[in-house]
């Protein structure tokens, strides 16, 4: 008896699913039914970390098999994906938001990376609105590819997975970014870009479905609020990545979001672009991003993971600007 009570304390899981909830008993409640209709025969333990004032989202947690509640006082959702990762001794890591549901076949496609051979070190699945059936991230298409400096775009927090090992070694999420923080997105491009830094295999695999709410209406005015918080995120995040090694492959895509609009705006007048105002805000809070992310002397929520040297330095912030400019090629 001992020994099979011993055995049963000491099993590790194939996979530690991290969800961090705040106020939504019951889209936690659709979230973790579908991982049990849809989880498979993938190993796995599930680890809910609470944010909420009240004590709904405990009782959903309740009673069901292979998930464990933690309650925690501090908001944001990078802190508290730390925090159930640190919970958690599965060799990887698998984040889900609280308002995404898994897809038919998720478990069996998750735990197909598992225990294939040379299977990646990072894997982002792909992201469906649960209304439309459209991908939510941009030309996230049906095939699969590997992540560069020039494809981490396809990576969303909705559905990423990555090898506890490194996950460690980057010191986790930047618990500067992310929901409920000033910066308020960008955690998991920001965690795929450190990952690709120091040589990690990142792969996207539409396989693993994910189905999440569709976006707000932009003409909401609580959405703009997101919108603005997420490109500050954004901001933030180019300001980290663009002084480091990826800065050259990520240079093109920023210069079209930072500098794109104010061109467009010249070229065809404020109300020649469509959504300009929109647009405006994401501008304005892209820009906030990557001028005001704090540096060594900023005060930020947690220590940082290890960084590029000076990246968030004023020297880093200098540096960053320069990717952003297009130098002319020097005549030979």
């Amino acid at each position: 008896m001992a020994s099979a009570r011993l055995a049963v304390v000491s099993r590790r899981p194939a996979a530690s699913v991290i969800i961090a909830t705040l106020d939504r008993p019951a889209l936690l409640a659709a979230c973790l039914d579908s991982l049990d209709e849809h989880g498979g025969n993938l190993d796995r333990e599930v680890i809910v970390v609470d944010q909420s004032r009240a004590d709904a989202t405990e009782a959903v947690c309740r009673g069901r098999p292979g998930v464990r509640y933690a309650r925690s006082e501090r908001l944001g959702i990078s802190h508290n994906r730390n925090l159930g990762a640190r919970m958690g001794n599965a060799p990887w890591i698998v984040f889900a938001d609280d308002d995404g549901r898994c897809a038919p076949g998720w478990g069996a496609a998750t735990e197909g990376w598992i225990r294939g051979d040379g299977s990646p070190d990072l894997v982002v699945g792909r992201v469906l609105c649960q209304v439309s059936g459209r991908p939510l991230a941009a030309a996230a298409g049906p095939e699969s590819f590997l992540l560069d400096g020039e494809r981490y775009w396809a990576a969303n927090g909705a559905s990423l997975a990555i090898r506890r090992s490194l996950f460690e070694r980057l010191g986790g999420l930047d618990e500067r970014l992310g929901a409920g923080t000033r910066w308020g997105a960008g955690e998991d491009h920001d965690l795929v870009l450190r990952a690709l830094a120091v040589g990690a295999k990142a792969i996207y695999d539409p396989q693993v479905v994910v189905l999440h709410p569709p976006p707000a209406s932009r003409a909401d005015r609580s959405a703009r609020r997101k919108q603005f918080l997420y490109s500050v995120g954004s901001g933030a995040m180019y300001r980290k990545s663009l002084p480091g090694p990826l800065g050259p492959a990520l240079a093109p895509r920023a210069r079209r979001i930072f500098l794109g609009p104010p061109f467009d705006y010249v070229r065809d007048g404020f109300r020649g672009v469509p959504g300009a105002s929109t647009h405006l805000v994401m501008l304005a809070g892209r820009w906030m991003g990557l001028v005001a992310f704090p540096g060594p002397g900023g005060r930020a929520a947690a220590p940082a993971p290890p960084a590029v040297p000076d990246a968030e330095s004023d020297v880093g912030l200098v540096r960053a600007l320069a990717r952003l400019l297009p130098w002319p090629a020097r005549p030979r």
